[in-house]
């Protein structure tokens, strides 16, 4: 096994583990199914009679979802730690 640097824990780098990629989409279509599914149910319209803002914020909110979930599926499944999530995240160019 190899230190995989910034992230603080430990991985094959030979085989390649399915268990976080399958998490990481079932946790990311069901969020994004679930939240998509309530707006409509709760009468989010996307035609001419209602604000042009109103549906494209509640989209961007749905756009975080595959981001929030991939630093989830990185904590809890890939035993990630919190620090090495930020030092991953700061994306500091020549770093």
């Amino acid at each position: 096994m190899d230190q995989i640097p910034g992230l603080g824990y430990r991985a094959p780098m030979t085989a390649l583990d399915k268990r976080p990629i399958l998490v990481f989409l079932g946790l990311t279509f069901a969020a994004t199914f679930a939240l998509e599914g309530a707006l409509t149910a709760g009468g989010l319209r996307f035609d001419g009679d209602v604000l042009r803002s109103a549906p494209a914020l509640w989209l961007l909110a749905v756009m975080w979802i595959p981001g929030l979930t991939a630093l989830l599926t990185a904590k809890m499944v890939e035993g990630a730690t919190w620090r090495g999530l930020a030092d991953a995240l700061l994306l500091r160019p020549g770093s």
